[in-house]
């Protein structure tokens, strides 16, 4: 297959960033933009680039279907819909490259695993640095058994929100739809995401598999006016016996580089925010793991094409995604509700966005500070004796079916 088509659902962010890599790079791997299906993209402002490449426009996907047909579906729509356009898409006989993350709930996630094993085609899940070359080369190491077992793995994401990352939409920090369709939108389920699902995808078995939880333990809090939480602090445990630990919060400011520090018995792979990271083995070796300059997030748009030419699977699937999923609905079930933090540590910020803008940042006292010590210590909140903190209880996740309760009602 030469010329593959592409249809478009969502020209969000993410949306808009894949159209640009068609129009611009299309040629180059021997694809094209046949169609965007989203009743708001004239919203957006990457619109105008499509227009003047008279690209179709769609209210829905099932518009599209019923006017041309695609190879790949491109699916950056919000994450209650990841589901029912997923099997839309693969009913109609497309492979799928859907965003991350899987979908709001476990029992979505099966439901597009029975659709894809029908359908007989792929799904990959857009997490970018499943994709990237150093990601996939630390994993084949880890898989070759070079640091040998896995004992901890931690990440620590401080990226702030302001007001207008709530408002952006009808669904940013909200526990579900109207219509009861379940979001769970949080760092943990949307900006987060990616790192948390990377601590369990460099320990898969396999290129497209992640490890699984066991158990998880969560404590959510809160300090923007939403529905869900904006700050997270996780310890999950693999079914081979790993630590996964994880803090992650909106309610901060400024920005802080990502930082990572997985132990295994014979290494340790660091990573604070720059072009690469290093394996320091306990003999004194270092191993450097480089980014590359390429354009990451194309990078997995890129190796669909080659899979639909080539009959192979992405290196990231439904499966692999999955673990992801599951600590999201497993944190969510160990604690009875969203714990706000004391009035009297939260601040409101205002910061110039532009010459003519600003934004208000949400912003809780000290948070970044105690995040950290979490994070150094490898404690939650609770475990410090913090007058703030609420601990969770433990979900076993190794029968879990169906969010929420763990077993289908």
């Amino acid at each position: 297959m030469n010329n593959i088509s592409v249809v478009l659902i969502g020209l969000s962010s993410y949306g808009a960033g894949y159209a640009r890599s068609l129009i611009e790079q299309g040629a180059a791997h021997n694809a094209r933009l046949v169609g965007i299906a989203d009743p708001y993209a004239a919203k957006n402002p990457y619109w105008p680039t499509v227009q003047r490449q008279k690209i179709p426009q769609y209210a829905n996907f099932a518009e599209f279907i019923a006017d041309q047909r695609a190879d790949l579906a491109v699916i950056a729509s919000p994450t209650y819909l990841h589901c029912p356009q997923t099997c839309a898409a693969l009913r109609a006989g497309l492979a799928v490259l859907c965003e991350k993350p899987v979908a709001g709930t476990v029992q979505e996630a099966r439901q597009m695993i029975a659709a894809r094993d029908k359908a007989g085609n792929f799904v990959a899940i857009g997490y970018n640095w499943s994709f990237s070359r150093e990601i996939q080369a630390l994993k084949h190491d880890v898989m070759a058994g070079l640091f040998g077992r896995a004992v901890r793995l931690k990440t620590l994401v401080l990226w702030p929100r302001a007001q207008a990352y709530y408002t952006r939409n009808n669904w940013a920090g909200k526990l579900r739809m109207p219509g009861g369709e379940w979001v769970l939108d949080s760092p943990v389920n949307n900006a987060a995401a990616h790192y948390l699902h990377n601590m369990f995808y460099v320990l898969g078995a396999a290129v497209d598999q992640s490890a699984l939880p066991a158990e998880i333990v969560a404590e959510l809090y809160r300090a923007n006016d939403i529905e869900n939480y904006d700050t997270a602090c996780l310890r999950a445990k693999t079914r081979d016996g790993a630590e996964i630990f994880f803090v992650t919060s909106h309610a901060v400011n400024p920005i802080a580089p990502i930082r990572f520090e997985f132990v295994f018995e014979r290494a340790k792979v660091e990573y604070e925010g720059d072009s690469h990271f290093r394996a320091v083995f306990n003999d004194g070796r270092v191993k450097e793991y480089v980014r590359a300059a390429s354009e990451q997030d194309s990078d997995k748009l890129w190796q669909c094409l080659d899979a639909i030419r080539n009959g192979g699977r992405p290196v990231c699937g439904l499966e692999a995604a999955m673990a992801q999923t599951l600590c999201t609905n497993g944190a969510q079930e160990s604690v009875t509700g969203i714990t706000p933090f004391p009035s009297a540590m939260i601040q409101r910020q205002k910061q110039l966005v532009d010459a003519n803008k600003t934004d208000e940042y949400t912003v809780v006292t000290g948070l970044a500070e105690t995040l950290r010590t979490c994070y150094d210590l490898g404690k939650l909140p609770s475990e410090q004796g913090l007058p703030w903190a609420k601990a969770g209880r433990r979900v076993d996740l190794r029968a879990y079916e169906w969010y929420p309760g763990g077993k289908k009602p």
